[in-house]
């Protein structure tokens, strides 16, 4: 019975839509509005049925994927908002140098934000703020607010590492892939001074550190290997993206669309024949960790290999069906090609769920599935923070 509204709407629209067609033709943009809002309810009858799924899998996985959206979504406003008044008010009219040194102040500024804000929600500072909270109640605050961060703050990375990119590094494929080294450098730089201020911090009353100073410490290493991970596999497929096509995208991954429609097949293959690299590197990470006991102080390293690796797959599966269906020339309204690459990424990736979840119950595919389940959520965060 829950299917019947859908069913009567798509009948309506079956019927008047002809019936609106004699009267005046369609205009492109009144196209795009259609498929925008008929992808829209589609989309919502998806979730409600994945949410509702029998499978507790389903349902977790699912609330997971719809979290990290709408987290992504937020971040997104808010970054770009922000950025927007820095652009308008600091860098407008200034030097590629100037430009750079504030794009790499800001992300020192939101990667401080994600420190000063996972401290306050994890209760590492309740001796200060007097606030105390049983720990499934932080453990759920710190994990909200983390998530949202740690995006803006790989924004932040992304719009400041590739602000040299751009201006300094733009010569050829191979010097833009000099940032990847020189970003992750400045990262761990900046990661290994906040590890040493936590230290002295959760030091600082008894000399000792509870459980809440565990968990900020625990949560905002997490969110920082995020936004390593999410930053760095940008930036490489932003070099790859120029070594195949011969044309560098800007900041944020963005063609002139005269350049985005002009992809041969063949660069659409190797885009996406890339992303299968980074897949293999990741397999090959899974066994190696599984074989090989990891020391502790190279935990960490792993950790953010494994983020770049996965992230790295899911730009390069983004921008290949990108190009590609650009290729097909089907349309020449941008809007209604990115509402038509975010519904067919999105039905991918939840079907990938699907799939995976069955062979995590197969004997010997665990792990990877488990790698492959990683690889589809993020391949819908990648979808949802490059569209």
């Amino acid at each position: 019975m829950a299917s019947w509204p859908l069913v009567r709407a798509v009948l309506a629209c079956a019927i008047l839509v002809p019936v609106l067609a004699e009267e005046e033709e369609s205009s492109p943009v009144a196209i795009a509005i259609s498929v925008m809002l008929m992808g829209s309810i589609g989309f919502q009858m998806l979730m409600f049925y994945l949410v509702n799924w029998p499978d507790r899998d389903i349902q977790r996985y699912s609330w997971q994927v719809i979290s990290q959206t709408i987290s992504i979504f937020c971040a997104v406003l808010l970054f770009q908002g922000c950025n927007g008044m820095v652009e308008e008010k600091l860098i407008k009219g200034s030097s590629e140098l100037v430009e750079v040194g504030i794009d790499m102040a800001q992300m020192i500024f939101w990667l401080v934000c994600m420190q000063v804000v996972l401290a306050i929600t994890s209760g590492a500072l309740n001796e200060w703020l007097g606030a105390v909270d049983d720990m499934e109640k932080v453990e759920l605050n710190v994990k909200s607010w983390s998530v949202l961060f740690s995006h803006v703050a790989g924004f932040a990375a992304i719009n400041a590492w590739g602000s040299l990119q751009q201006k300094f590094l733009n010569a050829n494929p191979w010097q833009a892939l000099l940032v990847v080294p020189l970003g992750s450098a400045g990262l761990f730089l900046l990661y290994h001074i906040f590890d040493l201020i936590r230290e002295k911090i959760a030091h600082m009353d008894d000399g000792e550190k509870d459980e809440y100073e565990e968990k900020w410490d625990e949560e905002t290493e997490e969110a920082e290997n995020d936004v390593a991970g999410l930053c760095m596999s940008f930036l490489t497929v932003q070099a790859i993206r120029f070594g195949i096509s011969g044309f560098m995208p800007n900041q944020e991954g963005i063609e002139p669309w005269a350049v985005a429609i002009s992809h041969s097949p063949h660069q659409c293959h190797l885009l996406i024949g890339s992303g299968l690299i980074f897949f293999i590197l990741t397999l090959a990470m899974l066994n190696l960790t599984r074989i090989w006991e990891v020391p502790e102080r190279l935990d960490r390293l792993i950790d953010i290999l494994n983020n770049y690796l996965t992230f790295g797959l899911s730009w390069c599966l983004f921008y290949g069906v990108r190009w590609r269906i650009c290729a097909t020339h089907f349309t020449h309204e941008n809007a209604l090609l990115m509402v038509a690459i975010a519904l067919f990424l999105s039905g991918v990736s939840f079907l990938f769920i699907f799939v995976l979840d069955k062979a995590l119950a197969l004997r010997g595919f665990g792990r990877v599935a488990l790698a492959l389940l990683r690889v589809g959520q993020k391949l819908v965060t990648s979808m949802c923070s490059a569209g």
